[in-house]
């Protein structure tokens, strides 16, 4: 099992902030710029929002990576996808069956 695409989006419908030590202490500078970021912070997020979607989707993706590569072998094979009724996959599920069969015995004696 491996995730083909991962397609995040998001909305952010409110947000606030306040820098400061900007400029070198410039006070004036300071409150220039915070205004500036209050007047104008849909317009900002609407142009980081595909960076922000891109970094987001690829820690997600990397969680979702983990967690699908902890899952035991047997989980994940009896997982139904849309490829569940492939003929490879139901041979290589066949074969997978098959050696846990042959293997439970000797595990059972062991």
């Amino acid at each position: 099992m491996f995730m083909k695409n991962l397609n995040l989006d998001f909305q952010i419908k409110a947000s606030e902030s306040k820098l400061d030590n900007l400029f070198g202490g410039n006070q004036v500078l300071s409150d220039t710029m915070n205004h500036f970021l209050k007047q104008n912070g849909d317009l900002i997020m609407e142009e980081v929002r595909p960076a922000l979607r891109q970094q987001w989707g690829n820690l997600l993706g990397a969680i979702l990576k983990a967690l699908i590569d902890s899952l035991p072998k047997e989980i994940v094979t009896d997982i139904p996808n849309e490829n569940t009724e492939d003929r490879h996959r139901r041979r290589t599920n066949e074969k997978l069956a098959a050696k846990a069969r042959a293997q439970a015995p000797a595990q059972r004696q062991g």
